[in-house]
C-alpha cells in the first residue's frame, strides 16, 4: 500500500486510468494529488461504513425468525431439518476468528452461520508493490529479495473482503457471466449514478474535511484505492486455492472452463493504476450464486450449517443497495437504519400472517421454473420447484425495483422509507423459510448433489 496515491475525481473524467499517470509516494508539486496519509483516512472512514451489508443481528433475526415460522407452518419441514446431522467440510476458515461449539439444535447452528457468512476467509486481494517484470508483479506468498513483496490479504482496515460477492447488479441488466453480475465498478453500474460523496459518509470533524478536499464518491474512492490490487484466482500466477469463492461461485455458459471465466473476470493489476486492470475492472460473483453452491452442499452432506450462506444471500439480496450494485449511496446508512428498525421491536401483528400468506402462495410447482430471470419479472410466482438462484434473483428484482422507484436511485440524496423496509424484510423472511421447507423436502426425497464449482 505503501507506493499508492488516490487521485481526485477529476482524473478519472478523462479516458486514463486512475493512475495511469507517474505516480510517487509524495504529493508535493502536484495539486491533483492526496498524501498517503489522506489515502489510509479516507479508506478507513469509507469501508469501515459504506462498504459493508446487513450486519450480524440482522442476519440472525431474520434467519431466526424463518426458523420460527417454519416450525409452527411445516413441522414436517422442521423435523426433517433437525434430524439432518451432516458435517460440510468446505465451510470456510473464519478472518480473526473461529467457529463457536456446534449447539444440539440446528436453528441455532444455522443461524449462526448466516452471521459469519461475512467472516469467511474465501476471496484473496494482492496488492501489487511493485519491481521488475510481470507488471511489477512477484509471488504474494513469499519474501523476495529483488522485489517489493507483493501483499495477500483477506481483509482491509477492517473491511472482510469477502463481502465484494454479496451483490447482484440488476440495475445494469443481463450480465457479461452470469444472468445478472456481481459488483462491479467499471464493467457495472457503481460507476455511475453515484450521489453520495466521500465526506458525506464520514464520520467527525477531520475525516469529513479530509473527503470535501477529495472530492470523490463512495464507490469511486474505494476503487481508487483498489486500483493496484487484483482478485487472486486459479487464472493468476502463484495462485494456492487462496480464493476458493471464486472457484465454487462460478457456473460458466458463455466459457469453456472456470479458469477461462475467471480470467475474464478477474484481470491482473499492476504495481499504478492501469485501465482494463484490477479491482476496478473486476466483475465479482453475483450473491445468488452464492445460495446456489451452499444450497447444493447442503443437499450432499446434510449439514444445516451449510445453508447459513443461503439464508445470508436471500437477505442480501433483498438490500435495495446490493441488489443495484452500489457500495454508496447511502448504503450504510440505509442498513442502519432497518437494523434499528428491527431492534426497536415495533411489528404489526400481521406480518407473520403476511408471510404465511407468501408460503401458501409459493408452495405449488410451476410447470416451466424459469432458468433466468428478467428485471420485469418480479411480477411471477415463485414455487417450490425453482432453483434456489432464481430464488434469490427473484427476491433481488424486488429490492431493486424498491431502490428505483422507491428512493429514485437516491438522486435526491438519502431518505428511509419504512414500509418500504418493511416489505422487503417480509419478503426475505418468507424467501428464507421457502428455502428451508424446500431443503427438507429435498433432502428427504433423497436428491443428491455433486460440490458445485469445482475446476474444470
Amino acid at each position: 500500500m505503501c507506493q499508492r496515491l488516490l487521485c481526485t475525481a477529476e482524473t478519472d473524467r478523462s479516458s486514463r486510468g486512475p493512475h495511469d499517470v507517474a505516480c510517487t509516494t509524495s504529493c508535493k508539486g502536484h495539486s491533483r494529488r492526496l498524501s498517503q496519509v489522506t489515502c489510509v483516512a479516507i479508506l478507513s472512514f469509507i469501508l469501515a461504513g459504506e462498504a459493508c451489508a446487513l450486519t450480524g443481528p440482522g442476519h440472525r433475526h431474520v434467519t431466526q425468525t424463518a426458523t420460527e415460522i417454519l416450525r409452527d407452518a411445516d413441522p414436517d419441514a422442521w423435523e426433517a431439518l433437525s434430524q439432518s446431522r451432516g458435517n460440510c467440510l468446505e465451510l470456510p476458515p473464519l478472518i480473526g476468528k473461529s467457529r463457536p461449539p456446534l449447539s444440539q439444535h440446528w436453528d441455532q447452528n444455522l443461524a449462526e452461520e448466516a452471521v459469519l457468512v461475512d467472516g469467511y476467509k474465501d476471496l484473496e486481494f494482492v496488492d501489487v508493490e511493485g519491481g521488475f517484470g510481470s507488471g511489477g508483479r512477484d509471488d504474494p506468498h513469499r519474501e523476495e529479495a529483488d522485489a517489493f513483496d507483493d501483499e495477500a490479504h483477506y481483509a482491509e482496515h477492517g473491511y472482510n473482503l469477502t463481502a465484494f460477492n454479496h451483490f447482484i447488479d440488476i440495475k445494469k441488466g443481463t450480465g457479461l457471466f452470469d444472468d445478472f453480475d456481481g459488483y462491479s465498478y467499471k464493467r457495472g453500474s457503481a460507476r455511475r449514478a453515484q450521489y453520495q460523496r466521500a465526506s458525506d459518509a464520514a464520520s467527525g470533524y477531520w475525516a469529513t474535511l479530509i473527503g470535501k478536499v477529495a472530492r470523490v464518491k463512495v464507490d469511486e474512492g474505494l476503487m481508487y484505492w483498489f486500483s493496484d490490487e487484483y482478485v487472486h484466482a486459479p487464472c493468476h500466477s502463484w495462485y494456492r486455492g487462496c480464493s476458493p469463492s471464486v472457484e465454487r461461485y462460478s457456473f460458466p455458459t458463455r466459457y469453456q472452463t472456470v479458469r477461462e471465466e475467471l480470467a475474464a473476470r478477474f484481470p491482473v493489476a499492476a504495481s499504478i493504476g492501469r485501465t482494463r486492470k484490477g479491482i476496478p475492472y473486476s466483475v465479482f460473483m453475483p450473491v445468488d450464486n452464492i445460495a446456489r453452491y451452499w444450497y447444493g452442499r447442503f443437499v450432499a452432506t446434510r449439514d444445516p450449517r451449510a445453508l447459513g450462506p443461503a439464508m445470508h444471500a436471500i437477505q442480501d439480496a433483498s438490500v435495495p443497495h446490493h441488489a443495484a450494485g452500489y457500495s454508496g449511496n447511502w448504503h450504510e446508512r440505509y442498513e442502519g437504519d432497518v437494523e434499528s428498525s428491527i431492534r426497536s421491536g415495533e411489528q404489526d401483528g400481521s406480518v407473520e400472517g403476511e408471510i404465511k400468506g407468501l408460503l401458501l402462495l409459493w408452495g405449488g410447482t410451476d410447470s416451466s421454473p424459469p432458468t433466468s430471470l428478467r428485471v420485469s419479472d418480479y411480477s411471477k410466482r415463485p414455487a417450490m420447484n425453482w432453483d434456489v438462484d432464481q430464488l434469490v434473483t427473484w427476491v433481488a428484482l424486488h429490492g431493486f425495483r424498491h431502490y428505483a422507484e422507491t428512493y429514485d436511485h437516491f438522486r435526491q440524496g438519502y431518505r428511509f422509507d419504512a414500509d418500504s423496509a418493511e416489505d422487503l424484510r417480509i419478503l426475505a423472511t418468507a424467501m428464507s423459510v421457502h428455502v428451508l421447507g424446500k431443503a427438507a423436502k429435498e433432502m428427504e426425497a433423497g436428491a443428491t448433489a455433486t460440490p458445485e464449482g469445482a475446476i474444470r
